[in-house]
């Protein structure tokens, strides 16, 4: 399997295959084409769930019953009254894999013996593709913005699709267009005992990189992340982070999203990693 086949739907369990592009191929029907953004409403209803307002805090859920799939939205997700925001989009995505796989059990596959974890990756491996189909994909990304990881490009494609930075962060990685590159997500915070607040890894996406911890090494003015958020503007310059205790230092370009976040691309450079001998009380202080 090529690496670009890993993020498509040909990367899943065969009985899931078959019922995921027999529901996007009937959403093509009812639809007309597969140009973003998908209406995942009309997604859910073509798979046969009825989606609710829950009174939970969960994302969303998915109930059976004899009627058939409900999926439960939370609190924070909610359909009434307001459009669907982008995460919500997400979670519904990642709720009509759940019906996907319930309704595509099958004993060649060993879905009855899935573990929970293993179910979850398939439902967000499904949300992505129902939400940012490949062909799609590839199309804007490669034909139309040059197959470029900038900053400019990531926003866009988040708004063309109606999804969130790091979903397309995510997609980008699965279909293997990242080039080298890493994606952080930073989220600005303030700690009890400290007068000012500091960025914190809120998320990392990498070619090869999942889960990974990562924190700024540089302080105040030397930091592209940092500049990005205090003065509301691009910033562009070097960035040393310390990824899962080993120091990058890569040319990097960071934009604010929002009050609270700032998203920064780390791109390849000939500067060696280096091992962080840092203990979390030596770290620089970020003002």
């Amino acid at each position: 399997m090529t690496e670009h086949e890993a993020g498509s739907l040909k990367s899943l369990p065969s009985s899931v295959r078959r019922s995921a592009e027999l529901l996007v191929s009937r959403y093509v029907e009812e639809e007309g084409s597969l140009s973003p953004p998908i209406n995942v409403l009309s997604l859910a209803k073509i798979a046969g769930a009825r989606v609710v307002d829950g009174d939970h805090d969960l994302a969303g859920l998915t109930l059976q019953s004899a009627s058939g799939h409900v999926i439960s939205l939370g609190r924070k997700s909610r359909i009434a009254q307001t459009r669907l925001t982008r995460r919500a989009r997400f979670t519904l995505a990642h709720e009509i894999g759940h019906v996907i796989v319930d309704s595509a059990r099958s004993p060649e596959d060993d879905l009855s013996f899935a573990t929970g974890q293993t179910v979850e990756t398939i439902c967000n491996k499904l949300a992505e593709n129902l939400l940012m189909p490949d062909s799609v994909m590839n199309e804007l990304f490669v034909l139309k913005l040059h197959d470029e990881v900038t900053i400019e490009n990531i926003f866009e494609l988040a708004r063309v699709f109606d999804v969130s930075v790091e979903a397309v962060a995510r997609r980008l990685s699965s279909l293997d267009l990242l080039k080298g590159a890493r994606i952080l997500g930073w989220r600005y915070a303030r700690p009890r005992q400290k007068k000012w607040g500091e960025l914190t890894c809120a998320w990392i996406v990498g070619d090869a990189w999942d889960h990974q911890n990562a924190r700024l090494l540089n302080s105040g003015r030397e930091s592209c992340a940092l500049r990005a958020f205090r003065t509301a503007t691009m910033q562009v310059g070097t960035e040393s982070v310390s990824i899962d205790h080993q120091i990058v230092t890569s040319r990097a370009v960071a934009a604010p999203h929002g009050r609270f976040w700032v998203v920064e691309v780390l791109t390849p450079s000939a500067i060696p990693a280096q091992r962080d001998q840092s203990s979390p009380e030596d770290e620089p202080a970020t003002e």
